[in-house]
């Protein structure tokens, strides 16, 4: 299990994040679901790749380190009670010798990318391919054949090119050519008859594969989920590559009819892609005895890229489940009502972990800490209105945001406190037409409607596409959301 971070340095965008045992930040520690909500470019998937090279696999985050900070790579983790420090490469603190973790399992854009040509983890060739080895034995040997004559080919091949630019009155050289070419004419007949039967060997040695009970039931799992998503491809057998590079390749059908590599790779959409890779995945662990699955730590980073709302429901679903059986799950999202709705679905809260990864402006830094999804989820004025007060508290929130929650929470205490005025007019009306028709109708004190405007005018510029939020004056900022703050309840009491 994956205990804690204690600190992650010039890894991507967390150049300096330190777990913190201070009042009300997190400390590190996570717990047996646990959910990482992040906006696109904050380090979500840096940390996806943290966890997968725990397994070993280092060249997820060799190349993450920080360019723009000294110092390389500096990672501490506390894993199944040992810390785990990472430098170069992951070592017990302890006794400074590596220990890879290998019930890692990590659906992330890699994954994804890549299904079409899964490259088989070990856990997988063990469970479902492993006892099939036997079966390859006639392939090896034709194999070994076909290398040789291959090889003798080449050799013929070398020595006939001595002959490329021979005078016709060497007749002697002319014969011995005519020897090579009728020797690689037979040779290439030996290397054809060969590929043919390779072939064939390869089809019976894929054919028994799929006929065993542990493959049949891994297609049938694939098959199972892609139902659930709602596609219409059907995988209708696996073949281990001929090649024996551990790597699968598919039968795929859509609606009934067989599809070629070629339409296989381009014609899904990016949504049914992601389908295919995440039924592929899913059942991977569903093949795994329950003793294994028990034992897995299995990390999601942004498993519904490209989803409609009804495949999502069905990722929900399966991860629900999932959590159920694994040692511990992690999911990485940018999707923040996904987050919630999976959060929402679990019963035991005190099982379920929810952080949130955010630019620490102090330290330059991305950070990790406790994730109040509830608030972060609100919408409209009460989202607004709490960006106002928790700004005016001290509390760290995105100066743009606050700026342009001045504008749309004095909408909203205009349209709830003068309904029928704004009903009366036109079209959809801006905040600036509602005033204009406010003052019209006398409802509001002149000192009133001249504070509004001008809140309105400052609120109006953050608006504005190019508005960089370096461009703010916090100081201008401070007395304009006071003097929000002190006009609302004037609205309502007029």
């Amino acid at each position: 299990m994956i205990e804690k971070i204690k600190y992650i340095k010039n890894c991507g965008k967390f150049t300096d994040f330190q777990s913190s045992n201070a009042p009300g930040e997190w400390d590190g520690t996570f717990r047996r679901v646990n959910t990482i909500f992040a906006l696109n470019g904050l380090g979500k998937t840096t940390i996806a790749q943290i966890f997968t090279s725990l397994r070993g696999n280092y060249s997820r985050i060799k190349h993450k380190r920080n360019i723009f900070h000294s110092g390389n790579i500096d990672i501490s983790l506390v894993v199944d009670g040992d810390e785990m420090h990472y430098d170069y490469f992951w070592r017990d603190s302890a006794d400074n010798q590596y220990k890879p973790i290998p019930n890692i399992d990590v659906f992330d854009h890699y994954y994804s990318d890549n299904f079409l040509n899964v490259n088989i983890n070990i856990p997988l060739y063990n469970a479902v391919f492993k006892n099939t080895e036997v079966l390859w034995e006639k392939y090896d040997v034709l194999a070994y054949e076909l290398k040789d004559k291959i090889n003798r080919s080449k050799s013929i091949k070398t020595e006939l090119n001595k002959y490329v630019s021979i005078t016709p009155e060497d007749q002697l050289d002319i014969n011995h050519k005519s020897e090579l070419e009728v020797a690689i004419h037979k040779i290439q007949s030996e290397i054809n008859k060969l590929d043919f039967e390779m072939e064939k060997e390869c089809e019976s040695i894929n054919s028994q594969i799929n006929q065993t009970p542990l493959c049949a039931k891994y297609v049938s799992s694939i098959n199972t989920y892609l139902s659930n998503f709602s596609t219409n491809f059907r995988i209708e057998k696996l073949c281990l590559s001929s090649g024996r590079s551990k790597c699968i390749d598919f039968v795929a059908t859509l609606n009934g009819k067989k599809l070629d590599d070629t339409i296989v790779k381009h014609a899904p959409s990016e949504g049914d892609k992601t389908a295919l890779s995440l039924a592929f995945f899913l059942a991977y662990i569903d093949i795994l005895p329950d003793s294994e699955v028990e034992k897995r730590i299995i990390v999601f980073d942004d498993p519904f890229t490209s989803f409609d709302d009804n495949r999502k429901n069905a990722t929900i679903t399966s991860l629900l489940n999932l959590k159920n059986k694994c040692q511990q799950l992690f999911l990485l999202s940018h999707d923040l009502s996904f987050v919630k709705k999976f959060s929402d679905n679990i019963k035991n809260k005190n099982s379920l972990l929810n952080l949130k990864i955010y630019n620490n402006k102090v330290k330059s830094s991305s950070s990790i800490c406790i994730h109040n999804i509830s608030e972060d989820s609100m919408s409209g004025i009460v989202k607004d209105y709490m960006n106002l007060k928790q700004y005016s508290d001290g509390l760290d929130v995105d100066p743009i945001n606050v700026a342009n929650s001045i504008r749309t929470v004095i909408e909203g205490f205009l349209r709830i406190k003068f309904y029928d005025v704004v009903q009366s007019i036109e079209g959809v009306p801006m905040v600036g037409v509602i005033i204009e028709a406010i003052e019209r109708s006398h409802l509001l004190k002149g000192e009133i409607i001249n504070e509004l405007r001008a809140l309105k005018d400052y609120s109006n510029g953050f608006h504005h596409p190019d508005i960089s939020g370096n461009l703010v004056n916090e100081t201008e900022l401070d007395n304009y959301v006071k003097r929000t703050l002190e006009v609302l309840p004037k609205i309502f009491s007029s």
